[in-house]
């Protein structure tokens, strides 16, 4: 998704430092990178390709980089000059947003779209020609934070890519051999992966995590990584539902949507309304499953009894979900419970679930 000004906005290139100096620190261990990671501001708020590729890469930073201290060295050098690009990209918005201000424009966060405000000088050609640097100066303006967001993004997802030698695992043997379908065949080729060949294989089809035959710990563990992921970006699919309907409440309901344009007669509302409406639908479709992925999320989260065996949101009309309470592995019994027809996983996943708890306490 493109970044907008808004989001430029919310970019705090001091948690950007904190990922730096959490790296650079001195026999930091795998659990130390960790943590600080997850507790960072960045991993949560960053949004862009820079924010992807910090939650894709929790567990190679924490894993590789904290055995890697030259190249922990490196990464947390790269990234600490991403924050310097992005305290000037910042920087640079305030000018326009001052400028815009102080020549008599308003500038809308969301689409970019300049305004005038003074409008005893419409039609001044002086007054036209500021409004036309304005827009050059945000269409710049926003290259430099796309190329400031992929430096950050190349920064952390490059995470073991500069190592030598045997230090770097190959993958690429395992990700060219076929996978196997029976799932006792799945188990013994799952076990003989190493950790950064299981990794490999979910990165490339994050549905593996469903294939019957994986141990349960491995499907709750890929599953929530799945989970983790898509619920970050439907979370930032509904702001920005939530900042269009704020730009044209009337337009979301429906109301004074302007005439459609027709030969001859092309009106500048309509170019803005359909602009406007192809953000809007793009953004509902992108949190259209918010509710299911929530509801899965409430289930699970800091409940380490409880282990997602299943998690699918492409391949269906619908979320699917499976929770197990416990370790279907090692259960002396396993008792199933099935929805009905017409249940949502929205509406009954967390119910279910505590159910399924009450089942095996009483057991």
């Amino acid at each position: 998704m493109a970044l907008t000004l808004a989001d430029i906005d919310r970019w705090d290139a001091s948690s950007i430092r904190e990922v730096a100096s959490a790296l650079a620190k001195k026999g930091a261990g795998a659990d130390d990178v960790r943590t600080g990671l997850t507790k960072l501001p960045l991993i949560a708020t960053w949004q862009g390709n820079g924010g992807d590729a910090a939650r894709a890469s929790l567990d190679k930073l924490s894993a590789y980089l904290a055995t890697h201290g030259e190249e922990m060295a490196r990464v947390s050098s790269a990234t600490r000059a991403s924050a310097d690009e992005i305290d000037a990209v910042k920087a640079s918005l305030h000018r326009i947003y001052e400028d815009a201000k102080a020549e008599g424009f308003r500038i809308d966060p969301v689409s970019g779209q300049v305004t005038p405000t003074d409008q005893g000088r419409v039609g001044d050609p002086l007054y036209a020609l500021q409004q036309a640097d304005l827009m050059v100066r945000i269409k710049d303006l926003l290259a430099a934070a796309d190329e400031a967001d992929d430096a950050l993004a190349r920064a952390i997802s490059s995470a073991g890519e500069h190592s030598t030698g045997a230090d770097k695992p190959n993958v690429s043997d395992v990700l060219s051999k076929p996978i196997p379908k029976d799932p006792k065949e799945f188990y013994r080729f799952w076990e003989s992966l190493t950790p950064e060949e299981r990794d490999a294989l979910y990165e490339r089809d994050h549905l593996i995590a469903n294939h019957d035959g994986m141990p349960a710990v491995d499907n709750d563990y890929y599953n929530r990584k799945s989970l983790d992921g898509e619920l970050s970006q439907a979370q930032a699919a509904q702001s920005r539902v939530e900042a269009l309907k704020a730009q044209h409440p009337d337009w979301a309901d429906g109301k004074n949507i302007p005439h459609p344009n027709e030969p001859g007669a092309i009106f500048d509302d309509r170019v803005k309304y359909e602009a406007w409406q192809r953000d809007y639908d793009a953004a509902r479709n992108g949190a259209k499953n918010l509710p299911d992925l929530k509801a899965i999320d409430d289930a699970v989260r800091d409940q380490p009894d409880r282990k997602l065996m299943r998690f699918d949101s492409h391949t269906g009309r619908q979320v699917r979900a499976a929770i197990a309470v416990g370790d279907p592995d090692t259960a002396d019994h396993v008792s199933v419970s099935v929805p009905g027809l017409n249940t949502t996983v929205a509406g009954a996943i967390g119910g279910m679930t505590d159910e399924a708890s009450h089942v095996r306490t009483e057991a």
